[in-house]
């Protein structure tokens, strides 16, 4: 008789110096929480974290310690496997709910540092000289004060190969440093992505001509996980609960109170060609301003900053703006239960789901949008995912040589068991 190896997730909680994955209690140490859901979104929100405590005297004793002597310590988790890739992400206290009665609950609520200053706060001042793209972020940084000196940034891809030469100059501005930061690079056709640490990353959109070779995901068997790198996960069968697919077209006005909430980046381009493009024209306001990005951590969108211009072809800029447009025709849910192979699958990755035949090394690549991390009623973590992409047949997004190594991996695994022992060996 062969003896197996139990294999769970790795869910630790530490508030400031309390750990509430081993807290005292009358049989010995013992986790006081439940209920772990972790939000990671691209561009809508910063990383948030909700729990529970445990409902009995001991646990909610703990809570009120925390809550009243280490309110403004961080709360650090670690979801993944033991000896595996391991999540580490650190979040502040934003709250809580209390339920009294037959069914007693705490539930905690935190947010990620990013969350503060440099989303809430509005900066003001005059740009008197233009500045590289690539400097823009740590200018706001400075105007922005002490508070702010810990929010990274990095230019990844085509971006961070052209930022140093895009010179920016703008009037007054007066708005939050993270919105200043979203609209600059979105008037240069570049997205601002929210990492798993908070990390600001901007880059242009995948689909955008040449990015997959510069900006290069990382397919393997093995996955490693590193915030700012892309890594592609290839899913095969067996590991899927639900995987959805949708299609929809911006037909006209749809959100019928006139706010700017839900609107599509498709009004990149500009339909009429004898319009002339003020965007990038020296001393003049674009009336004719793309939406804002969504980002969500600033509340109700502020007016555009007017533009004074920017060093770079037109053409360009349209390009840019178009695969933007195209990214999210097509987008995709799924939700999974988290294996070794997927602890770690961020926003930015890339899912490409193989087909069921093992013969035909056929898969469908879709860039992750967002991802939830939520612990159920017992030791399990589900996975749930959205992504996005251009209509499926307008080809890949991944580069000839990523192609290659996804269907490599494809190729090795041609029964269930041989996907299940990739899913957890990783």
């Amino acid at each position: 008789m062969s003896v197996g190896k139990l294999t769970q997730p790795l869910i630790k909680l530490v508030w400031g110096s309390t750990d509430l994955t081993e807290y005292p209690v009358g049989s010995g140490p013992e986790p006081i929480f439940y209920g772990v859901k972790v939000d990671l979104q691209d561009t809508k929100s910063v990383p948030t974290l909700q729990f529970n405590f445990n409902p009995n005297p001991i646990a909610f004793k703990a809570f009120l310690d925390c809550k009243n002597g280490q309110v403004d310590q961080p709360i650090v988790l670690t979801l993944g496997y033991d000896k595996g890739t391991q999540l580490i992400l650190k979040f502040f206290y934003a709250g809580c709910s209390f339920s009294s009665g037959h069914e007693m609950d705490v539930t905690v609520y935190a947010v990620a540092p990013t969350k503060g200053a440099w989303t809430n706060n509005r900066v003001n001042f005059t740009m008197k000289e233009p500045v590289p793209l690539a400097d823009f972020p740590d200018l706001v940084k400075e105007h922005c004060g002490p508070q702010c000196q810990n929010i990274e940034f990095e230019f990844v891809g085509k971006a961070a190969l052209e930022a140093p030469s895009i010179q920016i100059k703008h009037a007054a501005i007066n708005q939050t440093p993270h919105k200043t930061v979203v609209d600059i690079a979105r008037a240069n056709g570049m997205i601002t992505s929210i990492n798993p640490e908070g990390k600001l990353i901007i880059h242009y959109p995948f689909n955008l001509e040449g990015e997959a070779e510069v900006d290069k995901p990382n397919p393997s068997p093995k996955p490693v996980y590193n915030g700012v790198i892309r890594n592609v996960y290839v899913i095969g069968p067996g590991l899927l609960n639900t995987f959805k697919r949708e299609q929809r077209y911006q037909l006209g006005q749809t959100n019928f109170d006139f706010t700017n909430a839900f609107t599509s980046p498709i009004a990149f381009e500009q339909d009429n060609p004898k319009v002339p493009d003020v965007r990038t024209v020296p001393g003049r306001t674009p009336a004719d301003q793309p939406p804002s990005q969504p980002s969500g951590t600033s509340g109700n969108a502020q007016p555009t900053i007017p533009q004074s211009g920017t060093e770079k072809t037109a053409a360009s800029i349209k390009e840019a703006r178009a695969a933007w447009a195209q990214a999210a025709t097509t987008t995709c849910s799924a939700d999974f239960f988290m294996v070794p192979y997927l602890a770690g699958i961020k926003p930015r990755d890339i899912v490409a789901v193989a087909s069921l035949n093992s013969t035909v090394p056929y898969y469908e690549d879709w860039i992750v949008s967002s991802v939830t991390y939520a612990q159920d009623d017992g030791a399990s973590v589900a996975v749930s995912i959205s992504g996005e992409r251009p209509f499926p047949g307008e080809g890949r997004l991944v580069d000839s040589a990523t192609d290659a190594a996804i269907k490599a991996i494809i190729a090795m695994n041609r029964t269930t068991k041989d996907w299940h022992k990739m899913y957890w060996a990783a």
